[in-house]
């Protein structure tokens, strides 16, 4: 059963929340708690956390619906490693869980490993606490992405054992919006020339979010011929076929309400 896959760009921008996101992964690393890292959609969270398990000689997993419980958690994790799953037994998937991702089985310590869990909100409250214990058990770095603040889904009265997942939790982290300087800073990776397109991407960004912004810069390459600098009238043109309406343009201005 293989872990969802998602689209990432190859261009990646140390923006804001990636540099917040680092944090928590440093946390991670040297803490026997996990890191949650929480965003709305869009905010570049699933981009940034692909990459940044490359950087640190990590894994990445993305849940999907067939995930949601403790069997499925058990695939996902050592799919995530890279370990093709012995068997669809809960028990005999959580023992070879335990063999393949503990540093403890080697007789020569190694660096600690980081497994990088996204989408953790569609884990059903039960498998979230399973993880957290195996977590506990293998003494892995973790790191937790999210779309919502609240981690327990539940409506089931069993309050204190739904309470031990959120008191597992080290280090929460909510990415912050583009602002100004990160629009910028993703203008210029995708080759944006001159301070009225500047001006209109920090306009942009800061209305929308980051996919928004790299969707509107993407198309506004191709619109220049793939190569050559993204200008203001590329931006003029792209933002309406996208929206497919003329007064989308107003995105491009800076909002002074």
């Amino acid at each position: 059963m293989g872990l969802s896959q998602p689209y990432i760009t190859d261009i990646f921008v140390e923006i804001g929340a990636v540099r917040r996101i680092r944090d928590a992964i440093s946390y991670a690393m040297v803490s026997p708690y996990p890191s949650y890292i929480v965003s709305d959609p869009g905010h570049g969270k699933t981009t940034a956390l692909f990459h940044l398990a490359k950087e640190f000689n990590g894994s990445y997993g993305q849940i999907g619906e067939a995930h949601k419980n403790i069997s499925g958690m058990y695939l996902a994790l050592l799919s995530a490693s890279g370990v093709l799953a012995g068997s669809q037994y809960e028990r005999e998937l959580f023992n070879q869980v335990i063999y393949s991702i503990s540093p403890h089985r080697f007789a020569v310590p190694t660096e600690r490993k980081l497994i990088i869990i996204d989408e953790f909100q569609t884990l059903e409250d039960r498998t979230k606490r399973e993880l957290l214990k195996v977590q506990e058990t293998c003494g892995f770095a973790l790191v937790l992405g999210g779309n919502s603040e609240r981690i327990i889904s539940s409506g089931k009265k069993d309050v204190k054992a739904l309470q031990q997942i959120e008191d597992r939790i080290g280090m929460r982290v909510a990415l912050p919006a583009l602002d100004g300087r990160d629009c910028v800073e993703i203008g210029a990776a995708y080759g944006v020339e001159g301070m009225d397109a500047y001006k209109a991407i920090s306009a942009f960004g800061t209305q929308t979010n980051v996919r928004a912004l790299v969707r509107l810069l993407q198309y506004a390459k191709r619109l220049a011929g793939g190569t050559a600098a993204i200008h203001i009238h590329h931006l003029k043109s792209a933002v309406p076929a996208l929206y497919g309406k003329a007064d989308a343009l107003k995105l491009l201005m800076q909002d002074d309400a």
